[in-house]
């Protein structure tokens, strides 16, 4: 009897030591692969984050190029092609690979990564087609401003040559009522710089603006030859004439200048458009990318495998395998 329980005990020592030190080897078979997996992980997810974090920065500096793109500067439509490449390589790269990092697309490891950078992605797509609008549409832009601009620097010296007429009729004694009409060409002129810069900023003013010009030129024909039925005389005084020449040449050249700016604002009220949605896109991409940057450093909790749960159950499992050992030896 005495022999037969030595036995069984020895049998349950050897059973016991058995199991302590398989805990204690699978635990620090886990702990291991975790570790080194995590260490390996490491790099690609630091890269990861630097593109989540520059994807933030890019799509504040893309809201602002657009604005200023759209506002006919011409170096800003470089600069906007330049930060649109570069999200779009970013993007590209956090979804297949590339740039350091291998490609977190529907990642089965990282789905909340996976998650975010599908919204990420999703804003980024809609983005690319607004800013595709904005950067072929440049020389349509460009040529408005430049038309614009010159116009608008033109009115003043308009204005000026023609109070000099209504100052020159005043001394030949023209009648009351065609100094007045010809007082309004200067007010005329102002309204129509105004029509131009609120076509700029995005209000349909085309139809106005061609109408005023109109007049503009009729109420000119009309003092140089009469029109009954706008109730305008024809200029006598030689100095007034030669004074109405000079309008007449600045605003052969204006006219010009208008019919470029109102062939060009269908296109610019679609980029303004265009631009308007980008710029509230870029605030929306970069709350996305802030996201998937927390994504990305939560990822040593949220992933799968390896992750820091990983590393505690199998350090419990270490530290319970060697008690039980230790216990079973002693």
């Amino acid at each position: 009897m005495s022999a037969s329980k030595v036995t069984f005990q020895d049998r349950l020592t050897k059973v016991g030591l058995r199991s302590w030190a398989f805990l204690l080897a699978f635990s620090a078979m886990i702990f291991s692969v975790n570790f080194f997996a995590a260490t390996w992980y490491a790099g690609q997810i630091s890269s990861a984050s630097a593109l989540s974090f520059g994807l933030q920065v890019d799509a504040q500096t893309l809201g602002r190029f657009t604005a200023e793109a759209v506002g006919g500067r011409e170096e800003a439509f470089a600069e906007l092609q330049g930060t649109r490449d570069a999200i779009a390589e970013a993007v590209v790269a956090l979804n297949d690979g590339g740039m350091g990092v291998p490609g977190y697309r529907d990642s089965l490891l990282m789905p909340q990564v996976g998650a975010s950078l599908a919204e990420v992605t999703g804003t980024w797509e809609r983005m690319d087609v607004d800013a595709g609008k904005i950067i072929s549409a440049q020389a349509e832009i460009l040529a408005l401003t430049q038309a614009a601009d010159s116009f608008t620097d033109r009115v003043p010296r308009l204005a000026a040559r023609l109070d000099e007429v209504v100052r020159l009729m005043s001394e030949a004694g023209a009648p009351a009522s065609q100094i007045i009409i010809t007082n309004r060409q200067i007010v005329l002129a102002n309204r129509m710089a105004q029509r131009v810069a609120e076509i700029r900023g995005g209000s349909d003013q085309s139809d106005a603006l061609s109408r005023d010009g109109a007049v503009f030129a009729q109420v000119l024909n009309g003092l140089r030859r009469g029109n009954v039925d706008l109730g305008v005389q024809a200029l006598t005084s030689p100095a007034a004439l030669a004074a109405l020449d000079v309008v007449e040449a600045q605003y052969a050249e204006a006219q010009g200048e208008i019919e470029s700016v109102l062939a060009a604002a269908p296109n610019l009220f679609a980029v303004q458009a265009a631009g308007g949605v980008l710029a509230g896109d870029a605030e929306v991409l970069g709350e996305n990318s802030a996201a998937l940057a927390n994504a990305f450093a939560d990822t040593n909790i949220a992933r799968i495998f390896p992750n820091n749960w990983w590393a505690i159950g199998s350090g419990l499992g270490l530290l319970l395998g060697l008690i039980g050992l230790l216990g079973s030896i002693f």
